[in-house]
This record gives structure tokens, sequence and C-alpha cells, in this order.
């Protein structure tokens, strides 16, 4: 009895009570890993000044391209972990563990060899400012130098939510948090380290919660089901296939939206400060949006995959509307919340009259980039908990590259709408994939699909 203990069934009981239940130590993870990086953008603004946050954002956007192989490796391994803990398979899990702890170690020592002699092209090619050039590399270099820590702190999470436990990922990453904000201060104040210090001092966060992680699975080693024996630490074929069919999309998923973004970005700049802050600001609201819908849908993804994998489709249909209803009220009312009070809202950041005047159209578009992450995530939520890596990554090419991108470029450059045309093409880009992805649900075509856990060719 006692070796079941810290993995969790998810194919059992109310399902609305359930998601809440084991979204909620996600939504709290998720904002501490906020605090996380806003801890070091304030020690840094704070003892280092302007040069040393440049330095923070552009190592930042470098450290992105390796961190996405990092989120698609985890999320895979939680969708596979989670199917065969419905089915009951305990063999294939203790498999899956050992194939995870092993793959990633070897991943992500090689990106650290392949990247740290790139570090300053990379730095280049985004035009990283020459007045944080020197910061900037010492920050990039330290954390690539801590990939390893990086990766397997964020494995440990995903191999525990993939077993329904979604509480003790929120205690080790309170220790990686609470690790970094004392060593921000540290650092950056009296031994005056500049940008590579608060780098430092994430590294050393990520590491001591990790290896702290690894401890408190071995001392429970009968409960996690993996008796962390060195015959255990092998990579199994099969399951390694299955990480990589299904990792890699994840992946280049995230990268396609992120240079999306960073398009879109690129386009709204050209107009000036006064509208680059209005954008700043709205990436900051929908961050507090993301945090519960991004916490669901990694709760959510958990849950289906486990039903998924013991058949239980009315479940997984269940997870479907309850999810997308729940966050249609919540996304609902975060964001209508700021169309009611739209001055109110972005006065709050900044009260500069320009501002203010726009705010009444500009919080109504934020309340339809709200309602479109509550209707896009519950898709999101069904094809990675059934493991359709393929669809996955072409949604996230046709959200990122073709709508998003697309959309905006009409917008602005073929209907000359400007700014405005820019924030309502970014902000009616989701409905796009929405739209496929209900179609797709209620199609049922979903149920016909073999499972990533299941040998054999896919139908």
């Amino acid at each position: 009895m006692a070796e079941r203990t810290m993995a969790r069934d998810l194919t059992q009981g109310n399902v609305l009570r359930l998601l809440l239940r084991f979204s909620a130590p996600i939504v709290a993870a998720n904002i501490l890993q906020i605090v996380y990086t806003l801890v070091d953008m304030l020690v840094i603004g704070r003892f280092v000044g302007t040069a040393g946050i440049s330095a923070v954002s552009s190592a930042g956007d470098v450290m992105m391209l390796f961190t996405n192989f990092s989120m698609g490796v985890s999320s895979a391994g939680q969708i596979i972990i989670a199917q065969f803990q419905g089915k009951g398979d305990r063999e294939s899990v203790k498999k899956a563990i050992g194939t995870m702890f092993c793959f990633v170690a070897i991943l992500s020592l090689s990106l650290t060899a392949i990247a740290l002699p790139l570090v300053e092209k990379l730095l280049g090619i985004i035009k990283t400012p020459e007045e944080a050039w020197s910061m900037a590399v010492g920050y990039a270099r330290i954390c690539i130098s801590g990939l390893f820590f990086i990766f397997g702190y964020s494995s440990v999470g995903a191999i525990l939510r993939g077993m329904g436990d979604s509480r003790h990922p929120l205690m080790f990453i309170a220790i990686a948090t609470i690790t970094n904000m004392i060593l921000d201060v540290l650092f950056c104040g009296p031994l005056q380290m500049g940008a590579p210090g608060a780098a430092l001092a994430t590294v050393i966060g990520q590491g001591i919660s990790f290896l702290f992680s690894l401890g408190y699975l071995y001392r429970h080693r009968t409960q996690f089901g993996f008796d962390f024996k060195r015959t255990s630490f092998r990579i199994n074929g099969t399951i390694l296939k299955m990480i990589v069919r299904l990792g890699i999309p994840m992946a280049l998923q995230h990268l396609a939206v992120n240079i999306s973004v960073m398009y879109v970005a690129a386009c709204i700049n050209v107009y000036g400060v006064v509208i680059s802050a209005m954008a700043g600001i709205g990436n900051k609201l929908r961050m507090v949006v993301g945090i519960f819908t991004g916490s669901v849908g990694t709760a959510g993804a958990a849950m289906t995959a486990q039903n998924i994998g013991a058949g239980k489709y009315d479940r997984v249909r269940k997870i479907y509307w309850i999810s997308l209803l729940t966050l249609l009220v919540s996304c609902g009312v975060i964001g209508g919340l700021g169309a009611i009070f739209p001055k109110t809202v972005i006065g709050f950041f900044d009260s500069n009259p320009a501002m203010l005047e726009m705010a009444p159209e500009f919080m109504l578009i934020n309340l339809v980039v709200c309602l479109s992450f509550a209707v896009y995530q519950p898709f999101i939520i069904l094809i990675n908990g059934i493991g359709y890596a393929s669809f996955a990554f072409i949604t996230g090419i046709i959200d990122g590259l073709v709508a998003r991108i697309g959309l905006v470029w009409l917008f602005n450059n073929g209907l000359g709408l400007g700014y405005w045309g820019i924030w309502w093409g970014a902000a009616l880009a989701a409905y796009v994939v929405a739209t496929i992805g209900f179609f797709y649900f209620i199609s049922g075509h979903w149920k016909n699909r073999k499972l990533i856990t299941d040998t054999g060719r896919k139908k």
C-alpha cells in the first residue's frame, strides 16, 4: 500500500475538483517562477543599473533557445509517464524514469558543449548593446554552464506531475526561488559581481533544488517506484524514441510561437516608446492570465494522459469541457475587469495621458486575448495528453508563423491600421487554431489514435 503513496490516480473522482486541486500547486509554482525572474531584474536594476537589465534581457533571449528543449523533453516525459500510469504499467513507468534521467543528462551536457563557444555569436545576432555586452556574455556563459541543473530540475517536476503529484514540484521550486533571492542580493550587493552574479545565483538555486529533489526521491524510493540502482539508469530505446518523437515537435512548437512574438515586438517598437510601453503593460497583464491557463493546461494534460491510457474517453471529454468552462469564466473575469476599468488598470502602471487615452480600446483587445487563451488551451490539453506530437507542431506553426505573423502583417501593412492593427492581429491569431482544435475534438477522431506509449505503427 505504501508503494502507491507518491503516485496519484487521476482516472477516478470528480473531474472539476481534481483539476482545481491538481492545478493549484502548479499555479503557485508558476507564480514563483515569475518571482524568480523579477527578482533578478529588481536586484540588478538596484545594484547594477540599466546596462545590467539589458544584459539579463539579452542573455535571456539566448537562453530561451536552449530552455525550449528542456520544456519539450519535460512535457514529453510527463505525458509518456502519465499514459503508462493510466495503464497501470508500473514497470514501464520505471523504465521511462530511468530513460528520462539518462537522456536529460546526455542532452544537457551536449548542449552545454555546443552552446558555450557560440555565446558571443548568438548575442551579436540579437544586437546586444555595447554597454551591456561583457555582462551579457558572462551571464549567458554561467547560465549555459548550469544547463544540467536547469534540465534536471525541470525533468524531476515533469516526472512527478506525470505520476499525479503536483505538490512536491512546488516545494522544489520554492527552494530554488528562496535560494536565488538570498544569493542575488549577496552576489550583486556586497560582493558586487554584477549580472554574472545574478546568473550564478540562479544556477546555484536550481542546482540545490535539483539535488534536494533527488535526495528526497531517493529517501522515498519505495513509494516513488524507482530504486535508484545503477542498473536502473539506462536508456530504453523504445521509450527514448517516444520522448524524442513527442519532445522535439513540442520544443519546435514553442520556438515557432517565440519567433512570432519577437516579430510582433519588432513591429510595435517602430511606433515609439509610448506604444512600446503600452505593449509591455499588456504583456504583464497577460502573464497573469497565462499563469492560470498554463497551470490548468499542465494539470489537464496529465489528467488526459492518464485517462486516455486507461481508455476512459468520457472523462477525457469532461476534462476538455470543464477546462474550457473554467478558463472562460476565470479569463473572462480577469479580462473583463480591465475592460470595465481600463484607465484605472493602465494608470496603475503609468499615468501618461497618451496611454490613458488609448486605454479603453487597448483593454478591449486585452479581453479578446484573455478569452483566446481560454478557448485555445483545452485543445492543447487534448493533443498533448494523447501525445499527438505532429499535430501539436503543425498547430504551433499555424498559430505562430502563419496566423499571428500573417494577421499582424495584413492589418498593419496591408490594411494600414498601424499599431492598432498589430494588436488586433495578434489578438485574433489564437482563435484560428482554437477553431481547428474544437472541430477536431467534436469529430472524435482523437479516440482512434494509437497512443505514443503503444508499440507499433500509429494509425
